[in-house]
């Protein structure tokens, strides 16, 4: 038997100096617990926490 771990996303905020740091666009970001990006950016944080309500959790080492 195969057992997925999976993991909530959650919000998270990248401000301009980070997103240079990165090579990303600043804005909010769908994150895994370990801080790896998988959705977004989204211009606020309701408009990201609305986008992670639809993908819902996702296996630990899937990314969209």
């Amino acid at each position: 038997m195969i057992t997925l771990r999976m993991t909530s996303l959650v919000p998270r905020h990248v401000d301009a100096r980070e997103a240079a740091r990165f090579g990303v666009a600043a804005g909010w970001y769908g994150a895994k617990m370990s801080g790896t990006f998988v959705i977004g950016p989204h211009p606020t944080e309701e408009a990201c926490l609305k986008e992670i309500a639809k993908v819902g959790p996702i296996a630990q080492d899937q990314t969209i």
